[in-house]
């Protein structure tokens, strides 16, 4: 069933009926009837009840009505659909560009409206370039001419005076640049360079390498990196990780199952390879952590890669951990829940408030999202002495969401 509805006039009469309080949503707390009348394409009555499927309706309305339509075709599962099937479907169909950050063109301008990051609060951005990325230089010399911004090649050789002098220079780095049809179209997300000048100015010692952990070579040349700066290594967190493009099996290329599964799955695998061999080497025992998600035990549609990927981390912990528990290493999976990070309150933001605190936080028994701090200590729980008779297991930090689930 599909119904043919006039948006300003059908907005009007909703907001009218169920928005009680005035705040052009529609929530628990409104005293409407919970119930609307809408006409089928076919002429058939149909009545809309509850919040849940009346804060559908007005989100496809409002939707239809931001593309610049003045009449929205919404099919009846679109309104009753279940609140994981919904998620999924509007960050595959409408936003997921908005998901993600990019730092070619078209992303700059966003980002400079990012008031929570002191990168992003002066004049210019300052974008750092890697010292043989002239392919990016080039690109972000250009862009100069149009936006506020400056692009400043790295040195060859980067010495720890030049990372704390970056306390009075921050900025972004470029990781990637992808060309086609000799055009740059894409430009990957970015690491911040003043993360390690926060960590030396709070009495930590701290180093970055860029590193893509797809590449046996950059995941070798990481490890190494690290043994040079600190002379051994104890402990390891491997965090790296995508989403990659959310899309049906049927629909799903090689090259976007290839892309999740590189970083994910292949990028753990070459990090615990040389990790292992660096702690070895050294006669030393540790711990290594990976980390998973609860979509190592759960999936949801359209997230087969993904999904596949965390799933995969589970053996490959075990395996490994059983491997390297006789070397005195021991070796576990974290997989946190909800987080409170950017990247969640993005989804928030694009997904609404209702189907967030109405579908999802209710299923946490502590009824609120993980802080990342909470997460971190986690971690470091695995790696301490306190978890020495602790190898080859899962530990999930989500307030009890995969319990309900």
């Amino acid at each position: 069933m599909i119904f043919t509805l006039d948006i300003e006039s059908t907005l009007h009469s909703l907001l009218a009926q169920e928005d009680t309080d005035g705040d052009k949503k529609i929530t628990i707390e409104d005293k409407g009837p919970k119930a609307f009348n809408i006409i089928s394409s076919e002429g058939i009555d149909y009545i809309v009840k509850g919040t849940y499927h009346l804060s559908n309706l007005l989100q496809e309305l409002v939707m239809a009505k931001n593309e610049g339509d003045k009449v929205a075709e919404i099919p009846l599962h679109h309104i009753e659909e279940l609140p994981s099937v919904r998620i999924s479907r509007l960050i595959k169909d409408y936003f997921w560009n908005g998901l993600t950050r990019t730092i070619d063109e078209t992303g700059i301008a966003n980002l400079m409206h990012d008031t929570k990051n002191a990168s992003l609060a002066s004049d210019k951005l300052r974008i750092y370039i890697p010292f043989d990325d002239k392919l990016a230089l080039q690109y972000y010399h250009k862009l100069e001419n149009s936006l506020p911004i400056e692009a400043i090649k790295l040195p060859e050789d980067i010495s720890p005076a030049y990372v704390k002098s970056l306390n009075t220079r921050p900025g972004i780095l470029s990781l990637k640049l992808e060309e086609q049809n000799s055009e740059i179209n894409k430009a990957l997300s970015y690491l911040n360079p003043e993360l390690v000048s926060e960590i030396e100015a709070r009495g930590g010692k701290a180093s970055a390498i860029k590193t893509d952990v797809s590449k046996s070579k950059d995941v070798e040349q990481m490890v190494a990196h690290a043994i040079d700066v600190f002379g051994r290594l104890d402990y390891a967190v491997n965090n790296a990780g995508i989403e990659g493009k959310l899309s049906g099996i049927t629909d799903l290329s090689e090259e976007d199952w290839d892309n999740v599964m590189n970083i994910n799955l292949k990028g753990i695998f070459l990090s615990m390879k040389y990790e292992a061999r660096a702690m070895i080497k050294l006669g030393k025992s540790g711990a290594i952590v990976n980390i998973g998600s609860i979509n190592s035990f759960l999936g949801f549609p359209t997230g087969s890669a993904y999904v596949s990927s965390k799933h995969a981390l589970v053996g490959l912990t075990t395996s490994v951990s059983a491997e390297l528990a006789p070397q005195g290493i021991r070796v576990n999976l974290l997989c946190p829940g909800v987080i409170d990070t950017p990247m969640h309150q993005r989804l928030r933001g694009v997904v609404g408030d209702e189907i967030y605190d109405q579908a999802l936080l209710p299923k946490v028994h502590l009824q609120r999202a993980g802080r990342p701090e909470e997460i971190a200590q986690s971690i470091l729980f695995l790696c301490s002495d306190a978890a020495s008779y602790i190898t080859g297991t899962t530990l999930t930090p989500d307030g009890g969401l995969t319990l309900t689930l």
